[in-house]
C-alpha cells in the first residue's frame, strides 16, 4: 500500500505498508544410500544380514524435518524534497520456530547541498533466526574428515545493527562524467553463529560434529573510496579501495580474507589487488563490443567493394 501526502508535517512524503507471508516446508533424507553401505562395509567387510543394517543405519544422517512459517508487516514514511529526504521506518516479524516477535527499525537521511553533492546517513537493524541452512543439509569432507553441523538446542536469533555515511559528488567536464564515492560503515553483531571446533559423534556414526552456537559478540567496519571517469559512453575507467576491520569480542582482532572475481560480462580488462583487512580494485572497460560491429561492418562493405571490382574485372 502507497500513499502520497502533498504535505506532512513539513514537506511532502509517500507511505508504504505491507504485510507478508512465507511458508518453508524442508524435508531433507539421505538417498544415496550406496555411500553408506561402503562406508558399513569399510568398517566390517563381513557385514550382512541386520548387521550389515545396523551398520548402514549407523552411518545415515538423521533426516531433517522442518517447517517455518514468517509473518511478516512493515511500513515506512519518506519525506522527500529536492534538497533533503528523510525516511523512517520498521518491519515486525514473527517466526514460527521463535517465542518472540522482532523488530527492525530503519532510518535515512539524504542531503544534497548542491546538484553535484549527494550526502547520505542511515541506520538499520536486523536478524537472522535460528533456523537450518543450506550448509547444515550436507555433510562436509574435509582434510578426510566427515563432518555433519548441528544446531544448539538454546541457540538464539542473530542481531545486526549498523550504521552507514557516505557522500557521493558527480560532476560533467564537457563529454567526460567523473564520480567520488566516499563511504563509512561500523556494523555490531549480537549473538553471532559461530560453530565449535569439530569433536567425534556420541552417537558413534563415524562423523566429526560441529555445533552452531551463540557467539560473544562481533563489530565491523571500516571505509571505501570509489573513483570512475568515463568518457561518452565507450570508454571507463573505475578504481576503489575498501579497508574493513573485524573483531571478535573475547577472541581479539581478526582480518578478512576476500576472494576476488575475475570473470566479467563482456570483454573488460579487469584488475583487483586483495590484502588482508583491505582490497581494492581497478577496472578500464571499453565499449568493444560496439566498436567490433562496427569494424565487421565496414571491412564487409570493403570486402564487397573488393569482390564487385575483381568480377567487373574479369
Amino acid at each position: 500500500y502507497i500513499y502520497h501526502f502533498d504535505k506532512l508535517f513539513f514537506m511532502p512524503s509517500d507511505l508504504t505498508g505491507g504485510v507478508e507471508f512465507n511458508h518453508d516446508n524442508l524435508d531433507d533424507k539421505a538417498t544415496d544410500m550406496q555411500k553408506y553401505r561402503d562406508a558399513a562395509l569399510a568398517e566390517d567387510p563381513t557385514a550382512t544380514g541386520d548387521r550389515l543394517q545396523q551398520l548402514i543405519d549407523k552411518y545415515t544422517p538423521d533426516p531433517l524435518k522442518q517447517i517455518v512459517n514468517i509473518a511478516s508487516a512493515y511500513v515506512q514514511n519518506e519525506w522527500k524534497s529536492e534538497q533533503w529526504s528523510f525516511l523512517i521506518g520498521g518491519r515486525l516479524d514473527k517466526n514460527s520456530i521463535m517465542s518472540k516477535a522482532i523488530f527492525s527499525p530503519r532510518a535515512n537521511i539524504r542531503y544534497n547541498p548542491t546538484q553535484d553533492i549527494n550526502i547520505r546517513f542511515s541506520y538499520a537493524e536486523g536478524f537472522r533466526a535460528p533456523q537450518a541452512f543450506d550448509e547444515d543439509l550436507h555433510i562436509s569432507n574435509v582434510g578426510g574428515e566427515l563432518i555433519s553441523i548441528v544446531r544448539a538446542k538454546d541457540l538464539k536469533e542473530e542481531r545486526s545493527r549498523s550504521v552507514n555515511a557516505s557522500m557521493d559528488w558527480y560532476h560533467y567536464f564537457g563529454d567526460f562524467q567523473a564520480n567520488l564515492l566516499i563511504e563509512g560503515f561500523f556494523t555490531k553483531l549480537s549473538d553471532p553463529f559461530v560453530l565449535t571446533a569439530p569433536v567425534e559423534d556420541p552417537k558413534g556414526s563415524g562423523y566429526l560434529i560441529q555445533t552452531r552456537v551463540n557467539g560473544s559478540g562481533a563489530k565491523v567496519y571500516g571505509g571505501t573510496l570509489e573513483g570512475k571517469i568515463a568518457w561518452r559512453d565507450k570508454i571507463q575507467l573505475q578504481a576503489g579501495l575498501t579497508v574493513q576491520r573485524s573483531l571478535l569480542e573475547g577472541h581479539g582482532s581478526h582480518l578478512f580474507f576476500h576472494v576476488c572475481k575475475i570473470l566479467r560480462k563482456f570483454v573488460r580488462y579487469f584488475f583487483r589487488l586483495c590484502l588482508i583487512g583491505q582490497y581494492g580494485y581497478a577496472e578500464f572497460y571499453i565499449a568493444i563490443i560496439l566498436l567490433f560491429f562496427q569494424k565487421f561492418q565496414c571491412f564487409l562493405k570493403i570486402l564487397r567493394i573488393l569482390t564487385f571490382s575483381q568480377i567487373s574485372q574479369k
